[in-house]
């Protein structure tokens, strides 16, 4: 009865481990198009092909799950330490952020998108700023633009 819940559990195993070895090898090469982030993510992928062979064979298991629990610990470790940044090249058509300051019941918005399109992709950009009065507010409509170029409203 104990093989026949061994074996299943061990395939299950192996699907995680290469899931959690695609997840890395993709996060350490997209972390940086250089030449140390391709060698890490290969050197990554080798580790979590590693561990497969090493679930196939009874003696090997173990070491195997252990040694690989010790690299993706590093990698966690690494990438809690990925700080969030703007600052990127971005397309011209979202180079500019929005931002917004707050004094008492009037927020002024900054930046706000008045492009002209001629078509998709030919476009003269501009951006205004606007102080809006919170007590005099009755409505709010908000946009967001999909990755797909469609636009969506999210409320009204």
């Amino acid at each position: 009865m104990m093989r026949g819940i061994k074996t299943p559990a061990i395939v299950l195993l192996g699907v995680l481990v290469a899931g959690v070895t695609l997840w890395g090898a993709l996060a350490l090469y997209y972390a940086g198009p250089d030449r140390l982030h391709t060698a890490l993510a290969l050197g990554y992928a080798l580790c979590g092909l590693a561990t497969l062979i090493g679930l196939a064979m009874s003696h090997w298991r173990r070491r195997a799950v252990v040694c690989f629990a010790v690299v993706v610990a590093a990698l966690l470790g690494w990438w809690s330490t990925i700080e969030p940044s703007n600052d990127r090249n971005w397309k011209p058509d979202v180079a500019v952020m929005p931002y917004a300051t707050i004094d008492d019941d009037l927020v002024t918005v900054h930046n706000i998108r008045n492009f002209d399109y001629r078509t998709e992709t030919d476009f003269t950009p501009a951006y205004y700023d606007k102080t809006f009065d919170l007590r005099k507010l009755e409505s709010v409509d908000l946009i967001a633009r999909t990755g797909w170029g469609r636009t969506l409203p999210m409320c009204s």
